[in-house]
């Protein structure tokens, strides 16, 4: 008997099956990826597949004779209970067994190849991706220059998107082509990012809440007691004391990113003494937004000048820092990490190709 090409078909597709289902035996007992009934479907299918194939012709080449309606259902009925398939599977069974055989066999074959796509996804579940140092340590450099740059549009989602575009250009920090083609292991350091970052604002709200003091009584509209100076406070935020927040190497400090800080810690003391109860983090991007919608059709010059207003407020209410000037502050020698990062929340992006930063 001459074997047909849906048999060629089957022959592969069993072979494949065969080969999926030993490698990844482990994962489906754990129940990570299909359940045993899918395993079992498709083994039952591509058994359909073979009788179908193996008996469809003869040596003569003509078609055998089918089996009336009667025998049909009988026979789906029987393999149904014998299967203890649900209602529902069972009247899909009975449909299917009224279809022509080329029919039957290419729904099978499509079935397979569906079930071997989804085989090809399972992950071991004793096997838990692991993020590379490299990576570690670039995903804390880049959150925390993405929180202190004064050009990130938002500190949430715009923040975290922003991070994940930047490591997904520098394959060589850790998060290769395979990483982000893989589902689960792209979420783990999709998650370890916004983890960051969600952690790191935490922290910044809280040193922004310490820094501001309380009012003079004997001044209100003077410098607020017990404050701390927008120098010092973007200081500590960056990771230049021994208090910081972050283990990193320095960062170049500049009056534009004080002024990004002033506007932040201006947000804060309104909701303060509005008594907002909305999230911080919320509100603060919800004012960048209203800002750059309010300065998308005025000149730089407008905008610096806001920002400028908004400092000089700062630091009148919160003093000048006793030993750096702002002249002294040189916003050309910025580190490659800041520029990028910079670059990044301007939506131009350049590969590295080095590691001058290097590591935490």
């Amino acid at each position: 008997m001459k074997a047909g090409p849906h048999h060629h078909w089957a022959t592969c597709i069993k072979t494949r099956r065969d080969d999926l289902i030993e490698q990844h035996s482990h994962e489906a007992t754990a129940g990570n990826g299909l359940e045993h009934a899918s395993e079992a479907s498709l083994s039952s299918a591509v058994g359909v597949v073979n009788q179908h194939s193996a008996v469809e012709t003869t040596g003569g080449g003509q078609s055998r004779k089918r089996r009336s309606d009667a025998e049909a259902t009988f026979a789906v009925k029987h393999i149904a209970r014998r299967a203890k398939l649900t209602d529902k599977d069972s009247a899909l069974l009975a449909a299917y067994s009224k279809l022509s055989s080329e029919d039957q066999t290419l729904s099978v074959i499509a079935l397979n190849l569906k079930l071997l796509t989804k085989l090809n996804t399972i992950q071991p579940a004793n096997t838990v991706f692991i993020i590379p140092e490299l990576l570690k340590n670039k995903i804390e450099i880049y959150v925390r220059n993405a929180m202190l740059c004064p050009t990130t549009t938002g500190y949430l989602e715009d923040l975290v998107r922003t991070v994940m575009e930047i490591l997904r250009l520098n394959p060589a920090w850790g998060l290769t082509r395979d990483i982000q083609d893989n589902e689960c292991h792209s979420k783990v350091v999709h998650d370890r990012v916004s983890t960051r970052a969600t952690e790191k604002r935490r922290a910044i709200k809280v040193m922004i809440a310490q820094s501001v003091g309380v009012a003079n009584q004997n001044d209100p509209q003077g410098q607020r007691e017990g404050s701390t100076n927008i120098i010092t406070l973007v200081k500590n935020v960056a990771g230049l004391k021994g208090d910081a927040i972050f283990k990193t190497q320095d960062i170049a400090l500049t009056i534009q990113m004080l002024a990004r800080f002033s506007l932040l810690r201006l947000i804060y003391l309104e909701m303060e003494s509005t008594r907002e109860k909305r999230d911080y983090w919320t509100v603060v991007d919800k004012h960048l937004k209203d800002i750059r919608n309010s300065y998308k059709d005025k000149s730089k010059e407008s905008l610096s000048a806001f920002f400028k207003e908004i400092l000089d407020d700062d630091l009148e209410k919160f003093g000048h820092h006793p030993d750096i000037a702002l002249e002294d502050l040189d916003s050309t020698n910025l580190s490659r990490a800041q520029r990028e990062t910079e670059d990044a929340m301007a939506g131009i992006i350049n590969i590295s190709t080095d590691d001058e930063d290097g590591e935490e």
